[in-house]
C-alpha cells in the first residue's frame, strides 16, 4: 500500500503531454488485467504442486505460501506501475472529462486507483484453491476476496479522503503534517471498521482488562474482537495514540487458547507500549523520516522522476530498517513492562512459545519488526536473573526517543522552514521578492505544484540577461499552474515585458 501511495502521488504531479484517448487507454489496462490473471493462475498451480509432495513439513507448507503471497503482492504492484505508465488512464479521462490537470490532482489520484482495484482482484482470484490448502477454516471464494480486500485494498481506499484534503491544502502545505497527524489519530478507527472487528462483550476477559488498565495506569478506549485468518489466528495489537481511538485488538483464537496467566502477559505487553507512548513516537518518526525524504530530494537537483524514485526508496529504507530497529526496541520494553508488573515471565513465555507453534513452529524465526520468539524468550529469563539488564534497556529506550524527538522537530522544522513562502502574501507586480535564485529553485522542487514558486524565480532570472529565456518559461508554467487570479496577471504582465 505505501509503495501505491508513493507511485500515485509522483504520477498525479506528472502529467502525460499526449494522453491517448479512453477507449485506447482501457483496452491496455484490460490487457493488463487479463495478463495478471493468466500470471497468478500459474502462480498458483507451481506452489499448490510442490505443497503436493509427501511428508512436508508444517514450516515448509506455510514457507512455500508467504513466498508464493510475497510474489503476488510484487507482481500487483509492477503491474500497477506498468498499467499506469502505458496506458495513461487516468490522464485520459481527466482530459476526456474537460478537468484541469493541474487543479485537479486528486481526481488524477482517484481514478489512478480504478486499474488497481481490477488487478486486485485479477491477482487474488485464481488464489483461492492454494489458501484453502495453507488456511484453515471453512472458506468460500467470496468469503477469501473480502477477507483480501479488508486486509490490503479497504485501507487504500480509506486513504482518498486524506489525499482530497492534502490537495485541498496544496497552498498551505505547512499544514499537511497537521493532517498527518489527525489521520494518524482516527487510523484506528478506519482499522476497526475495515478489519470488521467487533465490541468484546462483557465477561471474564473484559474484566481482566479492565483490571491489568487499572493496575497499568492506562485505558484503551474499546476492546475489539479481530478474527484475521478465517478466525485461527492468535494475536493482538494496541493501536491508537491516545483517546478516544485507543484501541485494544484481541482475536477469539488467543483467548481460547491461552491460559489465564498467559493471556494477561499478552495484555500487559500491549499495555506496556501504549504506557511507553511508543505509538506516538513511531508517529512522531515516522512523519521525521518522510521530511527527511523530501528534504534531501529537494537540496539534490534531480529531475521529477530521478527524485521520485530517491525519495521512494529513502522512505521505503525508512521503515524497514531504521523504523525496524526502533520496533525491535520497543517491543523489548513491551516485553518487561509485562514481566516487571507481573512479577515473573512465565505467563508471557508459555504465551510467545505458544504462538511459535501455532503460526507454524517459527520460534528460531527471527523477526525484522518484533524480534524472534526464542530471543525473547531467552532475554526474559535473564532479565528475571540479572535485572539490572532491563534497567539498562530502559536507559536505552528513553535515550533513543528524545534523539527521535529532537531530529524529528529538526526535520519536521526544516520542513516549515523550506516552504515557509506557502504562507507569504504575494509581493506587489513592481517589487522584485526576496529570496536567491537556488533557494527558489528548492522550493519548486518540494511544492511543483504551487505557481508562487515559478513566479518568483522568474522575477529573478529576468534580472538577469542570460535568464530571460527561462523566465519566460517559469512565467508561463506559473499561469499553467495558477489558472484565472492574481498570480496569473502578474506573470502574464512578466511575459509582456520580457516579450518588449
Amino acid at each position: 500500500m505505501l509503495a501505491v501511495m508513493l507511485f500515485l502521488g509522483w504520477y498525479a504531479e506528472s502529467p502525460a503531454p499526449q494522453p491517448p484517448p479512453p477507449g485506447h487507454a482501457l483496452a491496455i489496462a484490460g490487457g493488463a488485467v487479463v495478463a495478471t490473471l493468466i500470471v497468478s493462475m500459474l502462480l498458483d498451480y507451481f506452489a499448490r504442486r510442490a505443497l503436493r509432495r509427501r511428508g512436508l513439513p508444517y514450516a515448509e507448507r506455510r514457507s512455500i505460501a508467504a513466498k508464493a503471497d510475497m510474489a503476488l503482492r510484487v507482481l500487483l504492484v509492477g503491474a500497477y506501475v506498468a498499467t499506469l505508465y502505458h496506458s495513461s488512464l487516468p490522464w485520459s479521462l481527466v482530459a476526456a472529462w474537460g478537468l484541469n490537470p493541474a487543479s485537479d490532482s486528486f481526481a488524477v489520484q482517484a481514478l489512478g486507483l480504478l486499474p488497481y482495484v481490477a488487478l486486485f482482484f485479477a491477482a487474488w482470484l485464481p488464489q483461492f484453491p492454494l489458501h484453502r490448502e495453507t488456511n484453515a477454516g471453512k472458506w468460500t471464494r467470496v468469503s477469501f476476496l473480502v477477507h483480501k480486500a479488508r486486509y490490503n485494498l479497504y485501507m487504500l481506499l480509506a486513504w482518498l479522503p486524506f489525499a482530497f484534503l492534502a490537495d485541498w491544502l496544496g497552498e498551505f502545505l505547512v499544514l499537511l503534517p497537521v493532517l498527518f497527524i489527525v489521520a494518524a489519530w482516527a487510523f484506528p478507527l478506519l482499522l476497526a471498521r475495515a478489519w470488521g472487528c467487533r465490541r468484546l462483550p462483557e465477561g471474564p476477559v473484559m474484566d481482566t482488562v479492565r483490571r491489568l488498565e487499572n493496575e497499568a495506569g492506562v485505558k484503551f478506549s474499546r476492546v475489539y474482537l479481530w478474527e484475521p485468518g478465517g478466525g485461527n489466528t492468535q494475536n493482538a495489537a494496541a493501536v491508537g495514540i491516545m483517546r478516544p481511538f485507543r484501541y485494544l485488538f484481541l482475536t477469539p483464537a488467543l483467548i481460547r487458547n491461552m491460559k489465564e496467566d498467559e493471556l494477561e502477559g499478552v495484555i500487559l505487553h500491549e499495555l506496556g507500549h501504549i504506557k511507553n507512548k511508543h505509538l506516538l513516537f513511531y508517529l512522531f518518526t515516522s512523519l521525521a523520516g518522510i521530511n527527511l525524504a523530501v528534504l534531501l530530494g529537494a537540496f539534490i537537483p534531480l529531475t521529477s522522476t530521478e527524485r521520485f524514485i530517491v525519495t521512494t526508496v529513502l522512505v521505503l529504507a525508512y521503515f524497514r530498517l531504521v523504523f525496524g530497529w526502533l520496533s525491535r526496541n520497543m517491543e523489548r520494553q513491551a516485553d518487561l513492562f509485562a514481566l516487571e508488573m507481573s512479577g515473573d515471565s512465565r505467563g508471557l513465555v508459555n504465551a510467545l512459545e505458544k504462538l511459535g507453534i501455532s503460526a507454524g513452529h517459527v520460534r528460531l524465526a527471527e523477526s525484522w519488526h518484533h524480534l524472534g520468539i526464542a530471543e525473547r524468550v531467552d532475554y526474559l529469563r535473564r532479565v528475571e536473573r540479572f535485572p539490572q539488564i532491563g534497567d539498562a534497556h530502559h536507559l536505552a529506550v528513553r535515550r533513543i526517543m528524545l534523539a527521535g524527538y529532537l531530529a524529528s522537530a529538526l526535520f519536521i522544522g526544516g520542513m516549515v522552514w523550506l516552504i515557509h513562502i506557502e504562507l507569504a502574501p504575494m509581493p506587489p507586480r513592481e517589487q522584485a521578492p526576496v529570496g536567491d535564485i537556488a533557494h527558489w529553485r528548492r522550493v519548486m522542487r518540494v511544492v511543483p505544484d504551487n505557481p508562487d514558486a515559478p513566479l518568483h524565480l522568474a522575477y529573478k532570472l529576468a534580472s538577469l540577461p542570460e535568464g530571460k529565456p527561462e523566465a519566460a518559461a517559469l512565467a508561463s508554467d506559473a499561469i499553467r499552474l495558477a489558472g484565472p487570479g492574481e498570480v496569473t496577471d502578474a506573470a502574464e504582465s512578466l511575459l509582456r515585458d520580457l516579450r518588449e
